[in-house]
């Protein structure tokens, strides 16, 4: 998620260590400024912000390696 289209800057940042070589499920809920993060089921954070009520939104992972199955952006 960004406030410029020009420069990412994250509403909230975390940590997770999640086991390698298996497929993860990530959830992330926006109901208006409320943003909600699921791993595999279990809730491991929330912002309340209201810069990002709209617009774009992606996911960072750092300098890993990742892949992605299955990624879709529904409305709420």
């Amino acid at each position: 998620m960004s406030r410029s289209p020009h420069r990412t800057q994250p509403a909230r940042q975390g940590h997770a260590v999640l086991p390698a070589n298996q497929w993860h499920t990530i959830r992330i809920p926006l109901r208006g400024n409320n943003i909600q993060v699921f791993i595999d089921g279990t809730k491991v954070g929330e912002a309340t912000e209201s810069a990002y009520a709209r617009g774009r939104t992606g996911i960072g992972t750092g300098w890993n390696r990742v892949r992605f199955d299955d990624f879709s952006v529904t409305p709420g």
